[in-house]
């Protein structure tokens, strides 16, 4: 009998665990950009600490391999894998960001803080191979790569499109480079043996997997991937503005830890921001792959690829810090356009805070009209929830009164942007929860009770 009441326990336990796992975002903060200057990483450790009191969870940095422009190279042109800097090839041993020690430093950091590392991951092609004649298309291609300095995973023609088992695995290509074929029983298991070396704190330590150029190569891969280093969070960037295409994605990879980049959700945040005050805001009625599929959307502002919100942005980082989903923050918006606004309560450190403290549940959509989106999180755990109030008109304050989740309660406007900087003023709700809300000219106030 004790042990029966033992099981009951165990599994009960577990259920709650579930529940709560399904119920976290995370908040990654996006650490490098095109071009960024030698030696980032040394920068990005500075910065660790900060990141930490901003409530971020996750660091994305850049792919870590040797790519064939040596220490020009962003790491989107990988040549030796496990080359992160430790070997003098391409014209150098550092990579553009640094050494293999300086990563290594820069990973137990982010760890100290309780922090996780994520690594940006090239696997569609690789790059800076020697010439070799090549029996499948019968000429000479960039295929060799016996001479790789760390002495793994080598390569030969064997390795890529076309080879014995087929011509091509029916995917994209990228950049004109050896498109290689993960099909091949040798490159699955090296692929694996990488990744896991990776992760290990002798060589790097990383903890998750952002997965680029997902249109290059089948939906398995990120789930056997997913399978064999542990069940870690993995986001994939499949490049494609519908939301269907995307949530066939990452249905198809069908893993509960594999994720997408919500290139629909940006562009619905594009136009809006963009939209002079002519937008339809009802559009924000459960746009793009958060609205269908939440719990495998990565939502976005901008990022290393592109950054299209050039006026009006933290209109979109309220949206999404606010909203469902796991969510990301780029480092130039936070650092360099100076959109973090530390010690104020409307920039995205705020909204992280807001992310981290009141965000949680459910949403439910209390008012939408061409200006105007008004919409509550319903509340999880001791997430309380809140009322994000999104006003697309240029030249006035909006609100609506609308019946929130909370009677005769204080709300208090915890975070706040727009042409006008004033902070509105706190709204007693009614014994039915309603109350009018209101937001200034191009601008959002987000709401949650006071205390």
């Amino acid at each position: 009998m004790k042990r029966l009441g033992l099981l009951i326990l165990i599994v009960v336990l577990a259920v709650g665990l579930l529940a709560v796992n399904d119920a976290f975002a995370w908040r990654v903060f996006q650490a490098f950009y095109w071009d960024t200057p030698s030696g980032w990483y040394t920068t990005v450790q500075g910065k660790v600490s900060d990141l930490y009191g901003a409530k971020v969870q996750v660091i994305y940095l850049p792919p870590p391999s040797k790519g064939m422009s040596g220490g020009y190279s962003m790491g989107y042109d990988p040549y030796d894998y496990y080359d992160l800097g430790a070997y003098n090839q391409m014209g150098s041993t550092a990579t553009r960001f640094g050494t293999q020690s300086q990563l290594k430093s820069l990973i137990s950091s982010i760890h100290y803080y309780g922090m996780k590392a994520m690594a940006d991951i090239v696997l569609n092609h690789r790059a800076g191979g020697a010439s070799q004649y090549n029996p499948f298309t019968g000429g000479n291609t960039y295929t060799d790569f016996s001479g790789v300095a760390s002495g793994k995973w080598k390569m030969s023609y064997y390795d890529f499109h076309p080879n014995d088992l087929h011509s091509t695995d029916g995917y994209g290509t990228f950049g004109g480079y050896p498109d290689v074929c993960q099909d091949k029983t040798y490159d699955k298991t090296n692929m694996i043996a990488w990744l896991n070396w990776l992760k290990n704190s002798a060589n790097a330590g990383f903890d998750f997997w952002r997965l680029d150029f997902t249109k290059g190569y089948a939906p398995w891969v990120a789930a056997y991937i997913y399978d064999n280093t542990g069940y870690p969070f993995i986001v994939g960037e499949y490049w494609d503005g519908n939301r269907d295409t995307l949530n066939w994605w990452v249905n198809s990879a069908n893993r509960s830890g594999v994720k997408t980049f919500d290139f629909s959700l940006l562009y619905v945040l594009r136009d809006m921001c963009l939209g002079g005050g002519y937008y339809n805001m009802a559009n924000l009625d459960h746009a793009g792959l958060v609205g269908i599929n939440p719990s495998k959307a990565v939502t976005f502002v901008a990022n290393h690829d592109t950054d299209p919100i050039t006026q009006n942005k933290m209109m979109a980082y309220a949206y999404v810090l606010t909203g469902e989903g796991d969510t990301t923050v780029w480092w130039k918006d936070y650092y360099d356009y100076g959109l973090a606004r530390a010690g104020t309560a409307r920039g995205i450190k705020q909204l992280l805070w807001v992310n981290y403290r009141l965000a949680g549940g459910s949403t439910s959509v209390l008012y939408k009209d061409n200006d105007l989106y008004i919409a509550q999180r319903n509340g999880y755990g001791s997430n309380p929830g809140l009322v994000i109030v999104m006003n697309d008109c240029g030249n006035s304050w909006k609100g609506a009164t609308v019946k929130t989740k909370w009677a005769n309660t204080t709300l208090h406007a915890y975070a706040w942007d727009g042409k006008d900087t004033s902070q509105p003023q706190d709204k007693t709700t009614d014994g039915s929860g309603y109350a009018s809300l209101w937001a200034a000219p191009m601008g959002y106030a987000v709401y949650a009770p006071s205390g």
